[in-house]
């Protein structure tokens, strides 16, 4: 079963932008896992 998680942030001078790129990395090494990074600057209806 794969788990799925999205990590959303706000950066704004980009500190936070790369705590959550790191947050992903990690993620990503968990076995069956699909990690999405969200900029909540960046979110439309469609999410």
């Amino acid at each position: 079963m794969q788990v799925k998680v999205a990590v959303a942030y706000h950066s704004g001078y980009g500190h936070t932008a790369k705590q959550a790129a790191a947050v992903v990395a990690g993620a990503e090494k968990v076995p069956d896992t699909q990690v999405t990074l969200v900029s909540l600057a960046e979110l439309t209806d469609e999410l």
